[in-house]
């Protein structure tokens, strides 16, 4: 038989339990958002040219590192690049003030992280400046020097002073993965800075062909692995829209019953294709002109 004092008290511990559990979750303090920071590319400092690259791979490689802490959002490369772009940047310098708070909006990032890197015989040295994107404010100015050999170590140490300058928590089991190389190998690590720089550049085979050397330099490299197969991809992808063109071309030829108009055709888009030093492409093309135009 139903026992009202009994569900009525029932009731009363089910809304006091109620109640105190709101109670906690009130007192607890709120997850704070992560902090979003835009990692742009550093200056070559250096006066030599050739270390004009490490400038794209020094970003990735800063930008893989803090991307595995839970509390900082880091911008994409690519968006980085798209940013660029519209800003017209180019390769000018894009450690001042002004620069950084316009890509730190376009990106909508709290912070932009930028500097110059310069290498003076077997010296590196680093130097990273961080901007606030609100006000233009500099909360952070570091400079980290090691020996060339001690690339990867120097970054290292850029990286865990970055993260004590701005205050980021670091989970358990993410120091370790902070202190992690994709690779070891300052040969592979250049060779992969020259990829992304052709592949930024639109030279797809170049940047297969590059990633593959930094592959072969290090076959534990996993990012110029990923980028590899990235670029095997789109290769795949733009030869079979090369062939269907060609295709759909030439059966437009044939209606016009204009080989020679056709094969004029192939021949400007060999040699534009041999203009972007898409070599293989402009090969591809005037095999196409030899076993698919007909002879004049």
């Amino acid at each position: 038989m139903p026992n009202p004092r009994r569900e009525l008290w029932g009731s009363v511990r089910a809304m006091r339990t109620a109640l105190l559990i709101a109670t906690l979750a009130l007192a607890l303090p709120a997850q704070a958002s992560p902090h979003t920071l835009a990692v742009a590319y550093f200056d070559n400092n250096s006066g030599d040219a050739q270390y004009d690259p490490l400038r794209k791979g020094l970003a990735d490689m800063l930008i893989t590192d803090l991307f595995t802490l839970s509390s900082l959002k880091v911008v994409e490369r690519e968006k980085l690049n798209a940013v660029v772009d519209e800003l017209k940047l180019g390769q000018t310098k894009l450690v001042d003030k002004t620069t950084a708070v316009k890509m730190g909006k376009l990106l909508s990032a709290e912070y932009v992280l930028t500097g110059g890197l310069t290498v003076s015989k077997q010296t590196l040295r680093l130097d990273a400046r961080v901007f606030k994107v609100e006000d233009g404010g500099m909360v952070a100015t570091r400079r980290v020097e090691g020996s060339t050999e001690d690339f990867f170590s120097v970054e290292k140490d850029l990286v865990d002073a970055l993260v004590k300058d701005l205050s980021l928590q670091v989970a358990p089991g993410e120091r370790s993965k902070l202190r992690r190389n994709q690779t070891q190998s300052f040969a592979a690590f250049s060779t992969y800075s020259r990829a992304l720089d052709a592949q930024d550049l639109g030279n797809v085979e170049e940047a297969a062909r590059l990633f593959q050397a930094a592959l072969d330099a290090d076959p534990g490299y996993a990012s110029a692995k990923t980028h590899l197969e990235r670029m095997a991809a789109l290769l795949k992808v733009a030869r079979t829209q090369q062939a269907g063109r060609v295709d759909s071309e030439l059966a437009t030829a044939k209606k016009r019953k204009d080989p020679a108009f056709m094969a004029a055709q192939f021949e400007s888009m060999a040699y534009l294709a041999g203009h972007r030093a898409n070599r293989k492409a402009a090969q591809e093309l005037f095999r196409l002109i030899a076993t698919r135009v007909p002879a004049k």
